[in-house]
């Protein structure tokens, strides 16, 4: 069952932040970073619960060729995107608002 994929005011302001990072490093990088987000989209919507479950009923997934993880919610019918986390930053701070 494919659900719905919200993504929290947090998470979208994290994505903005690392896509304009990757497109001033280098133009293009940023739209790769994109879709890569949006290829773990994909899964976790058809299989939400394929990924490691790291604190209570949040779920991690790391973004391959970025240092970033996305943590996420199942609900059963949706998926909220919390964070957008980079890896070098506090691992204290991932579930924080």
């Amino acid at each position: 069952m494919s659900r719905k994929i919200i993504f929290s005011d947090k998470a979208i302001a994290e994505m903005k932040v690392a896509y304009w990072w990757y497109e001033d490093a280098k133009t293009g990088l940023g739209d790769l970073f994109l879709k890569k987000i949006d290829a773990y989209i994909d899964i976790i919507k058809d299989n939400p619960e394929s990924f490691q479950l790291v604190y209570k009923k949040f779920r991690q997934v790391p973004v391959k060729n970025f240092p970033f993880v996305m943590l996420y919610k199942v609900y059963p019918t949706e998926v909220v995107i919390h964070s957008i986390f980079h890896t070098s930053r506090n691992p204290k701070k991932k579930l924080r608002k």
